[in-house]
C-alpha cells in the first residue's frame, strides 16, 4: 500500500519535471524551488509581466507593512508581515526560504544581518521572503523576455480562470488552455 503510493509520488514528480522542463523555466535553478514548486509559482502567478516588482511582492504576500505609529529617535522601523496575498505562493517561499536558510550562505547572511541590526527572528525571515519574492520575480522576468511563447500560454491559461493549483491543467503550460484529462499522481488533473 505504502509502495504503491510512493511509486505514485514518484511517478507524479517525474511528470511534475517533465512539464516544467519543456517550459524552459529556470525557476528550478533557485536553491530551495522543487518542480512542483516551479508548477505552482508558473500557475499561480501566470504573466509576470503584469506585476511590477513591488506588485509582485503584494501579490506573493511578502511586501511589508508598517507597524508603528511613532518613532523616536534611534528606534528601528517595525513592519509586519502582510497577510493579504496569495498565500499559496507565500507557502512556496516561506518553503524556499527554510531551505535557503539551511544550504544557501548568501541567504543566511541576510538573515543574520537583520538579526544584527535589532530586527526579530519573524522580521529577519520576512525580509529574506521578500528578497527571495523579488528573486522570484527577476528570474520569471528574463524567463519571460527569453521565451515570449511561455507568456503568452500563461496569459491563455489565466483567461480560462484557473485560479488554483488543484483545478489547474498541468499540460496547459505546454498546449495554451486547451483543456487535458489525465491523472498524475493523486492529483486529478482536468
Amino acid at each position: 500500500m505504502l509502495n504503491d503510493v510512493l511509486d505514485q509520488d514518484r511517478q507524479a514528480e517525474l511528470e511534475h519535471r517533465l512539464l516544467v522542463d519543456a517550459t524552459k523555466t529556470s525557476l528550478c535553478e533557485l536553491v530551495g524551488i522543487a518542480p512542483r514548486s516551479a508548477a505552482e509559482i508558473l500557475v499561480e502567478v501566470g504573466d509576470v509581466q503584469r506585476f511590477s516588482e513591488a506588485g509582485f511582492a503584494r501579490h506573493t504576500g511578502t511586501a511589508p507593512i508598517p507597524a508603528t505609529s511613532g518613532e523616536g529617535a534611534g528606534q528601528p522601523v517595525r513592519h509586519r508581515l502582510s497577510r493579504g496575498g496569495n498565500r499559496r505562493l507565500n507557502a512556496t517561499i516561506h518553503r524556499m526560504a527554510m531551505i535557503q536558510l539551511r544550504f544557501e550562505p548568501r541567504a543566511r547572511a541576510l538573515f543574520e544581518n537583520a538579526r544584527n541590526h535589532a530586527q526579530s527572528r519573524r522580521e529577519a525571515m520576512r525580509i529574506l521572503k521578500r528578497h527571495l519574492a523579488s528573486v522570484i520575480y527577476r528570474t520569471m522576468l528574463r524567463d519571460a523576455r527569453a521565451n515570449p511563447r511561455l507568456t503568452q500560454e500563461l496569459q491563455g491559461i489565466k483567461r480560462l480562470g484557473f485560479r488554483n493549483f488543484e483545478n489547474y491543467c498541468i499540460p496547459a503550460l505546454l498546449y495554451a488552455g486547451k483543456p487535458n484529462r489525465r491523472v498524475l499522481g493523486s492529483i486529478v488533473v482536468r
